[in-house]
């Protein structure tokens, strides 16, 4: 069962961007870009992924779960050991679709970490899947998450389309999401192949993290949210006895054509839930992120590689 936690870190470990020039305020620290009055000689890294470090402290106790691991095997293990981060803490890694971008440095994270489990739902590991382009080209994703490496590297996985909690039950990982919204929708152009044949991929797969932060509400932290990030709200709010929300954070995939009708309605629907803080990170898109802070203001906080999103905060 989930549990209250007095604090809860998000460390934004790989992201789209990185911006050494975004300045703090509270709840959101970034990182520092040199020391004793020199600036640094090296960098963070950004790419098209998504790699956050959770963690939480209750009584006296403080855990940590990684939710992703970036698209490459470099940007992931680089930015941790630039922020002086260590990762044999780790209660698990959290994978919350079987996507490139989301896998990347996952076999090097588990290493690193002392090969704690990592928790999936079944639907990460089906290959082959596809992306159709605008123009009809059809591209095979990357296998980068295979069941046999992490078995061979003594590596357990947690396999479920049902919650898991994870972290000593500080970590909720939803499972499979239902999907009732009228306005959202799954990739466009995402093919998996099934029995020989090619079939329309809704990334089954798609599944986020609940935090609930003592006296304040819940923290829903999503990957791409394929399943739509207000379907993986109201499944959030539905599996804790319909808590408040607190904080919704990560991947809200509004990136692109397809999505830019599902904008307006998404904010719209967001803001019914009254969270204190919005974070939009990795794939929800420039368009997006822009209306959100035109018509959020300061509810919606900007993600950079590097940054410490903290909570409860004060304004």
């Amino acid at each position: 069962m989930l549990h209250a936690v007095d604090r809860l870190e998000i460390l934004v470990v790989v992201d789209n961007y990185a911006d050494t020039l975004l300045g703090s305020s509270p709840g959101v620290a970034r990182f520092r870009i040199g020391e004793d009055g020199r600036l640094a000689s090296d960098t963070l890294l950004a790419e098209h992924g998504l790699c956050l470090l959770l963690r939480a402290e209750w009584d006296g106790q403080r855990v940590s779960v990684m939710l992703d691991a970036g698209y490459s095997p470099i940007a992931a293990p680089r930015n941790l050991d630039l922020m002086g981060e260590t990762t044999n803490e780790l209660s698990g890694l959290v994978i919350s679709h079987g996507h490139e971008d989301h896998v990347g440095a996952a076999l090097s994270v588990l290493e690193r970490a002392g090969r704690p489990p990592l928790v999936a739902h079944p639907g990460a590991f089906h290959v082959p899947r596809y992306w159709s382009a605008d123009d009809g080209t059809l591209y095979r994703v990357p296998e980068l998450l295979r069941r046999d490496d992490l078995e061979r590297r003594g590596i357990r996985i947690i396999e479920s389309l049902e919650p898991t909690e994870i972290g000593g039950g500080a970590f909720l990982v939803t499972g499979e999401i239902p999907r009732a919204t009228s306005f959202e929708q799954a990739l466009p152009g995402s093919i998996q192949e099934v029995d020989g044949e090619l079939v329309p991929d809704k990334i089954s797969d798609d599944q986020a993290v609940i935090v609930d932060v003592r006296g304040h509400g819940l923290v829903v932290i999503s990957g791409c949210a394929h399943a739509g990030i207000v379907n993986t709200v109201h499944h959030a709010r539905k599996l804790t006895g319909m808590r408040p929300v607190y904080a919704v954070v990560g991947g809200f995939h509004l990136s692109g054509a397809p999505f830019r009708d599902s904008i307006e309605p998404t904010i719209e629907a967001l803001r019914e839930e009254h969270p204190s803080r919005i974070v939009p990170m990795h794939c929800t898109g420039v368009d997006a992120m822009t209306r959100m802070r035109h018509t959020l203001g300061d509810v919606c906080a900007v993600s950079a590689v590097g940054t410490r999103f903290s909570f409860p905060f004060q304004r």
